[in-house]
């Protein structure tokens, strides 16, 4: 017997169906605001289908794309890393973009897609839950604004992007442009794990795990199967189990401010104790030292972009929210805004004893008008992660 098998994709992606796969970009370009006025860069990108992610209370089904992207110099040393999602509302015809940077801003990018036409998208569209998030909103130097332009089809991915900043009073155009290629998913993965030991073999020792403050603990992989939750559905309550993995990202630098972010990306999928999928979402956790401040950055592809801060001190959990006034680029996205169930708020408490991660959250929607917490908890387990080798490649 014999045949040849393909990997299955999600349907209806809509224009985000054509950034399936793994790109690779030769001749970046972009302009920043430091001494060197212009940088070529070199730069892959991996998307990888997250099907679609039902709202059930809202009866409607958002499609997305998870994607990350590593830059290089041309001498190939790191320059930049972040992590996201596409999403694609066919509802409202919205196409985003959720970017979360590790030297501290996140943002939703979003426009109208009209087939055929490039796609336009920023954080100053007239679609709900669009905006720019930034950790360092409150120094000299903010990020105020992002929009970009993205020309995709089965050979080509091109974009021309810019990240308005304020220097010191005066607007900077921050413009980044590159045009990729597929590229096999081998090649791509062969320098991922060769950008992770040029990164982490460029860097201070305080930029390893030991640099992670209050982070430090959680990489790894972690499985709980006592998860609760309370949802605004005729369920009323939903036992889960869930797998989180957290990988760090060490120290992002900006350069412009003389300061370091450190941070941990992560995922995790939690099922239905029936076995039913349940949530994803991906994101990033940071600690910003010189502030006592760790920020958790979340992005859920029904809709949301969570930015939840709060200050730390070491021998205490981490308690966040993204209505604590004394954090700066904090707050709450939903591209659901304006419809009779939006999120409005987000806070946790998470701890880190016994060899346990155990964490209490509450979600605040409004359903029709009334206010309910959609609340979730969890206590999860180191697991320990085998290495497949070549079988990986498999799965």
């Amino acid at each position: 017997a014999s045949n040849c098998l393909s990997r299955e994709y999600a349907s209806d992606l809509g224009p985000l169906e054509a950034m399936l796969g793994t790109w690779e970009g030769l001749n970046g370009a972009t302009a920043i605001p430091t001494s060197i006025s212009a940088a070529p860069y070199v730069e892959r990108q991996r998307f990888t289908s997250l099907g679609a992610a039902q709202n059930e209370v809202l009866g409607e089904v958002t499609y997305g794309v998870k994607y990350e992207c590593w830059i290089d110099e041309p001498d190939g040393t790191p320059f930049h890393h972040e992590t996201g999602q596409w999403w694609w509302v066919p509802a409202k015809g919205l196409i985003a973009r959720v970017t979360n940077i590790p030297r501290g801003q996140a943002f939703v990018a979003g426009g109208a897609y009209v087939e055929g036409s490039p796609m336009k998208i920023s954080t100053n569209g007239s679609f709900a839950g669009l905006g720019m998030l930034d950790a360092n909103g409150d120094t000299g130097i903010p990020t105020t604004a992002f929009w970009s332009t993205v020309n995709v089809n089965s050979t080509t991915f091109c974009y021309d992007d810019v990240t308005l900043l304020q220097v010191h009073g005066s607007n900077f155009e921050h413009g980044a442009r590159n045009c990729m290629s597929r590229v096999s998913a081998r090649r791509l993965e062969a320098h991922v794990e060769g950008w992770e030991s040029r990164r982490l073999g460029a860097v201070s020792s305080d930029d390893s795990v030991d640099g992670l403050g209050p982070l430090a603990d959680l990489v790894g992989t972690w499985y709980g199967s006592e998860g609760v939750t309370a949802v605004p559905t005729p369920d009323g309550t939903i036992t889960y189990v869930e797998r989180q993995i957290f990988t760090s990202l060490g120290g992002a630098s900006n350069e412009l401010l003389g300061e370091k972010t450190y941070g941990v990306k992560y995922e995790y999928w939690i099922n239905t104790t029936a076995g039913e999928a349940l949530h994803h979402e991906t994101g990033h956790w940071w600690w910003l030292p010189s502030k006592e401040v760790v920020i958790r950055v979340a992005t859920v592809p029904r809709g949301q972009l969570v930015v939840a801060g709060g200050k730390w001190s070491s021998g205490s959990p981490i308690s966040i929210s993204t209505d604590d006034s004394s954090v700066h680029g904090v707050g709450l996205l939903d591209v659901n805004g304006d419809s009779a169930v939006p999120t409005r708020s987000f806070r946790t408490t998470v701890t880190m004893e016994g060899g346990k991660l155990c964490y209490e959250d509450v979600t605040m929607l409004a359903v029709g008008g009334t206010p309910f917490a959609h609340t979730a908890s969890n206590c999860l387990s180191r697991e320990m992660v085998v290495d497949l080798g070549p079988l990986e490649a498999m799965l």
